[in-house]
């Protein structure tokens, strides 16, 4: 089971990487030691995959694929280097570059490709005809195989690793949105350097449209398979074919750029950012496609999104959750209480009504249960009754087809914005308890199990990722709670707010635009955290790169690799009496030995006292066979002689003490 997790995690990481003269700037000793360290590892991981993955059995296609990869590599920038390819009995379409250069390529590619030589799509019925079978198959896989080995050149690990380290580390309000996107930088290169490979192997290089072509089928096909608001993973995590393809301007055809404009407005859309340009985007579509349902949608919710900036958080009071697609081709391409008197439209009503207007065309055409809430959504906050009336309406219909909890949501806020308070208020008290119990279960498993750490990690993510280019980003699943708590206030009952507030501000997030604004209406704060700082030693702590240690402490005397298959080195430095331990590039124990002469964090070191060290720790978590384990922001465990130190060890919150 423990080599099946790894696998699957490092799996992950190979996800982030599918296809691909690279620039060599002069780097410094930290990359070329993390870049060492890379290719080190890549072997094992290799050699790992494929022998807990089935080899595939596409016989015809092993000499096509060997005949390109030596034509790539022995053209290649490093034409020495041995490299290896296998291919994967998986039927999806991928293929990945390890960080060693190793590629496995699915069946699940070749199948596709031989349907293309059947079917005679991209090619020319004369090209087949004059070419031989598996001259064809070597054409047709020789960009992917390009592609892959660009990422290889180009140390696309590297730079996924340094962001990826970056982006965990990074508050909020520093986090730069590019680092999200940076993979999708590589992609480009990886083509581009793709592109210059295959030129120099001999071929036309060309070819590499030719197979974005096939990439954008790929997409087609799949996303008949998802709804509008979802779509193929890879598509998600990578730039789609059109983005790609766009960027070859001179040998694509104008059907690419605007669809892949569309698929940029559409992403900015759901963000909610860009707004205007999003906006501008949609209307050009819509000269070249009038009448189009999902450009007449998507204009409707842009300019429902735009209305709301226009208005304040007070005036809006609870935050409505505005379903927003991604683009996909075939979209556009044939592939009882009283009311309120006092009730007044927030916010610039030139734009709520051209908001209205919008979204009255497209009901009219498609009463989808997502516009239907969206709209709903937009009309609560009319002053006029029948609008409010068509509002619970549209909220409630919504509901017919999916018990959504965005849905849901969006009946408790139309709900609470034409008086029928109770019974918002219970919803969204529903809704707060079954995501609570579900954050809480995991919370409480974080500690010992890895898909709930990983669940969280990924939330945490999400919500960085979005906040960076948005301050108003809430989580769907935190939002109920932080309505409620508004809803607890706007009707008088204080306490019941407070506390729900203390809970979300404490457990969810407390930087967003959103929670600033629950902050201040309820009057809450929240007792600063003890922000114990992680133990330190030399200017290293634990959950830091191997990178950041060889900046500091330089390379180690010697490295060591642990006899199991956990891809564990331990990183010796004998003058400082130190060893590291490295796994996936990141450190998760220093051990301080007998005769280390460095002090932690400027407070103890090995040699000190019992006393000394426990005035910083506190007292003991548990004792091991040969540890005194403390706990807390600050890990480390202790071996101790006759009460001195003999022994200290670093570990990071939430695992297991060595």
């Amino acid at each position: 089971m423990k080599t099946q997790n790894q696998c699957i995690r490092f799996f992950i990481l190979l996800m982030l990487f599918f296809f691909t003269m690279p620039v060599f700037s002069e780097t410094i000793a930290p990359e070329d030691e993390l870049w060492t360290y890379l290719v080190r590892q890549s072997s094992q991981w290799f050699a790992q995959y494929t022998s807990s993955s089935r080899s595939g059995s596409a016989r015809d296609w092993k000499e096509p694929v060997q005949r390109a990869f030596d034509k790539l590599t022995k053209n290649g920038p490093e034409p020495g280097t041995c490299h290896k390819w296998a291919i994967i009995q998986d039927p999806s379409f991928n293929a990945a570059c390890f960080p060693g250069g190793e590629i496995i390529i699915n069946e699940g590619v070749l199948s596709f490709l031989d349907q293309i030589i059947t079917d005679k799509k991209t090619f020319h019925s004369e090209k087949i005809d004059s070419m031989s079978l598996s001259q064809l198959r070597e054409e047709l896989i020789a960009p992917i195989l390009a592609h892959e080995l660009g990422h290889y050149y180009n140390r696309h690990m590297i730079a996924f690793l340094k962001a990826k380290w970056q982006l965990e580390k990074t508050a909020p309000e520093t986090l730069d949105l590019s680092l999200m996107r940076y993979s999708q930088k590589n992609e480009f290169e990886a083509d581009y350097t793709g592109y210059l490979l295959l030129q120099k192997g001999g071929y036309d290089p060309r070819i590499m449209i030719q197979t974005l072509e096939i990439l954008n089928m790929v997409s087609r096909e799949s996303s008949k398979y998802y709804t509008d608001s979802g779509f193929n993973i890879y598509f998600l995590t990578h730039p789609t074919p059109h983005t790609r393809l766009a960027v070859f301007s001179d040998l694509v055809s104008d059907y690419h750029k605007e669809a892949a404009s569309l698929e940029q407005a559409f992403s900015d859309i759901q963000l909610g950012v860009n707004l205007y340009h999003a906006l501008q985007s949609v209307e050009d579509a819509l000269k070249n496609h009038p009448e189009n349902i999902y450009l007449m949608t998507e204009k409707s919710i842009v300019l429902h999104k735009i209305w709301i900036l226009s208005a304040s958080l007070y005036d809006l009071k609870l935050r409505g959750i505005i379903e927003t697609p991604l683009f996909y081709d075939k979209m556009v391409y044939d592939t009882t209480e009283s009311r309120d008197p006092e009730k007044k439209l927030p916010g610039d009503q030139l734009l709520w009504t051209a908001a209205k207007k919008s979204y009255e065309t497209i009901i009219a055409k498609s009463p989808a249960p997502g516009i239907l809430s969206n709209y709903a959504l937009l009309l609560c906050y009319s002053p006029k009754p029948e609008d409010e009336t068509r509002s619970k309406e549209f909220a409630r219909r919504a509901l017919r087809g999916s018990m959504d909890a965005s849905y849901l949501n969006n009946l408790a806020v139309v709900l609470f914005l034409v008086n029928e308070k109770d019974e918002s208020i219970k919803i969204l008290k529903d809704l707060s308890l079954q995501f609570d119990k579900k954050y809480t279960k995991l919370a409480d498993e974080a500690t010992s199990t890895h898909y709930s750490s990983s669940t969280l990690k990924e939330l945490e993510k999400e919500f960085l990722m979005h906040q960076a280019a948005n301050r108003e980003f809430v989580l769907t699943d935190f939002t109920p709670l932080l309505n409620l708590s508004a809803a607890y206030w706007l009707t008088g009952k204080n306490a019941e707010s407070k506390a729900a507030a203390f809970e979300y501000l404490s457990r969810y997030e407390s930087s967003s635009d959103w929670a600033v604004w629950l902050m201040g209406l309820t009057n809450t704060s929240i007792p600063l955290s003890e922000n114990k700082k992680a133990f330190t030693v030399k200017a290293i702590t634990v959950n830091e790169s191997i990178e950041q240690l060889v900046s500091a402490w330089g390379k180690p005397s010697s490295i060591t690799e642990r006899k199991d298959d956990s891809f564990t080195e331990i990183w010796h430095y004998d003058s400082l009496q130190i060893e590291v331990t490295i796994e996936f590039g990141s450190i998760i124990l220093i051990t301080l030995k007998e005769k280390c002469p460095l002090t932690i964090s400027n407070a103890f070191r090995v040699g000190s006292s019992r006393q000394e060290i426990e005035k910083f720790t506190g007292d003991y978590n548990r004792l091991t066979r040969t540890h005194t384990v403390y706990e807390g922001r600050q890990n480390c465990a202790v071996q101790y002689i006759l009460g001195t130190a003999v022994e200290i060890v670093l570990f990071p919150s939430g695992t297991a003490s060595p």
